[in-house]
């Protein structure tokens, strides 16, 4: 099911880039829609234990998408596109708006718990974010307006059909799109109670099973779909890495921003207490993501080091 929905994404991916650049389809559209699962999923564990369980969940998914996520569509891009993975230069905005999510986490973790106010920060900042995709694109597409000026009332027209999608396209993109959050979201069953109970049974502490298990469930559509994305070209390629980044954005601000503001009208606080250092790899990953990707250019060796980094992450989370 995760696979057709994933397919479903690419094809309507496909066909959005014909109108829109890849940053905006990955940060604003495919962003928060493969990101469903985490909200459903990573919701759920603040609600249904503490939430340092929703911490580890959004560590593992984090780890996961500039580890693994990275690897896949690197290796995918290489393989079927037989280049080097060059990205957009307003991608940039995105991995800004990355580093001062992260940071933002920490310094509010410092405080020793995210409080009822510190989600309302989050949740800004996440406001910040969409709004600064969508008035970017507004901009474009006002410079593109003022080029057709240029142009007869019947050539603005013939440009128009091949630059803008139609009714008929707009409609059968939405389509598509509503079947694969439909699926993303079935798919995404909330498993945390039984993540919790198998913990009890294991006598393993749930928040490092959240950091493991739960990413696989709340990612897969990404990672899929991410996967699919780069088989098509370098520049569907270039969308699944702003989609991977966008919704690492997302999950760091809505996400987490919810789950605080969840918790705290349950009357519980979102302590961290020893679990700071999953703060602080949070951190970590996210500075590496930004850093292989600063450059624009994603190739072969970023796969390597991408591979390599996710176990390592894995052990300090185990047994630092």
């Amino acid at each position: 099911m995760i696979i057709v929905a994933s397919e479903l994404v690419a094809s309507s991916s496909d066909d959005l880039r014909k109108w829109y650049p890849p940053t905006f389809i990955g940060s604003v559209v495919l962003g928060f829609i493969t990101n469903l699962p985490d909200i459903f999923i990573i919701i759920a564990a603040a609600l249904t234990s503490s939430g340092v369980l929703a911490l580890g969940a959004l560590l593992g998914g984090n780890a996961l998408a500039f580890t693994l996520g990275y690897f896949f569509v690197i290796i995918a891009n290489a393989h079927f596109n037989k280049s080097d993975l060059y990205l957009p230069k307003d991608l940039r905005v995105q991995l800004a708006f990355l580093v001062v999510a992260a940071a933002l986490v920490l310094a509010l973790s410092l405080f020793g718990a995210f409080y009822f106010w510190s989600g309302f920060v989050m949740l800004a900042l996440f406001a910040a974010y969409i709004f600064s995709g969508i008035n970017g694109e507004k901009l474009r597409q006002g410079k593109l307006e003022q080029r057709l000026n240029q142009f007869s009332s019947s050539d603005r027209k013939v440009i128009r059909s091949l630059i803008k999608p139609n009714k008929k396209q707009v409609a059968g993109v939405t389509l598509k799109l509503a079947t694969a959050v439909f699926i993303f979201t079935y798919t995404a069953s909330p498993f945390v109670s039984s993540i919790v109970k198998l913990s009890a049974t294991l006598g393993f502490p749930s928040v490092y099973m959240a950091a493991l298990l739960i990413p696989l469930a709340a990612e897969a559509p990404e990672l899929v779909s991410s996967f699919v994305l780069s088989k098509k070209s370098s520049e569907a390629a270039s969308i699944a890495v702003s989609n991977m980044v966008g919704s690492k954005i997302q999950s760091n601000t809505l996400i987490l921003g919810l789950a605080v503001v969840m918790n705290s009208l349950l009357g519980r606080n979102f302590l961290i207490g020893k679990h700071f250092y999953f703060v602080a790899l949070l951190i970590a990953v996210n500075l590496y993501g930004f850093k292989a990707t600063y450059d624009l250019v994603l190739t072969k060796r970023d796969a390597l080091f991408s591979l390599l980094l996710y176990p390592v992450v894995i052990i300090f989370m185990m047994f630092v």
